[in-house]
């Protein structure tokens, strides 16, 4: 499951003009070679396309140092700072590891300033977690309610994040399968309340009344229900033969 983020990075071309531009250094130590200097900027321009950060930013820094106030090389740090920093937050969600990539990002936020972009990249990575969990959770079909809420919230956070939209399908099928199992788990629940009631029935208890009115409200049509009223209607029908009627009833289902 990968969480996408535009890596923002000037253009390697631009970033070798202003260097040039840049001149000489300004400050009073002695300087390195000039071609000492254009290595440095010929090595930069290769780690910013290969989108190399680390290897960016180390050359920045030695740069910097011969140029100790050029804006444009302490803006470029910034951004290649952020963006090596954005690549590991990256590296970890792909490995799912996605409480480690939190992690990261507030310790880098805490370090160095919280800025819109890792507050926006933070909230990302909440939603993501929250997709991870509810999709690892839908291999687990013991719990059918369990099944239908994470295939639900799957289907809500797809409506407000777009790469989770690949999971509807999933969702959707799961949803299925919930309702299928809730119909299957219902009726076997109706069945086994059924044979309670039947046995309680035979024995004359007294809480055969209450678990009828169970029953009825779940399945009006149950042939137990159905039994029951008309014992109700005959009263020269005794229980025990309303019971081996209502056993007889449930051994054709």
């Amino acid at each position: 499951m990968k969480c996408r983020h535009f890596i923002f990075s000037f253009p390697a071309v631009l970033v070798l003009a202003c260097l040039f531009l840049a001149g000489c250094p300004k400050n009073s130590q002695v300087p390195e070679p000039p071609t000492a200097r254009a290595q440095l900027v010929r090595e930069l321009f290769t780690s910013l396309e290969k989108k190399d950060h680390e290897s960016a930013i180390k050359k920045i820094e030695r740069l910097r140092k011969l140029d100790t106030g050029n804006i444009f090389l302490a803006n470029l740090e910034r951004i290649e700072t952020n963006n090596e920093m954005i690549s590991q937050i990256q590296e970890l969600v792909d490995q799912g590891k996605i409480d480690e990539a939190i992690n990261l990002t507030n310790g880098f936020m805490l370090k160095s300033g919280r800025t819109d972009s890792f507050i926006s990249i933070l909230n990302e990575l909440q939603v993501v977690k929250q997709l991870y969990e509810a999709v690892s959770a839908l291999n687990d079909s013991a719990n059918v309610t369990r099944l239908a809420r994470n295939a639900a919230k799957i289907k809500m956070i797809a409506s407000k994040y777009k790469p989770a939209e690949i999971f509807i399908p999933l969702a959707n099928e799961k949803i299925a399968l919930a309702k299928k199992m809730y119909t299957s788990e219902k009726r076997k629940a109706v069945d086994d309340l059924s044979i309670e009631i039947t046995g309680m029935m035979s024995k004359k208890n007294p809480r055969a009344a209450l678990l009828m009115a169970v029953l009825g409200i779940e399945n009006p049509e149950h042939p137990v229900i159905l039994n029951y009223l008309d014992y109700i209607n005959d009263p020269s029908a005794s229980a025990d033969s309303t019971a081996l009627g209502m056993e007889k009833q449930r051994n054709k289902r």
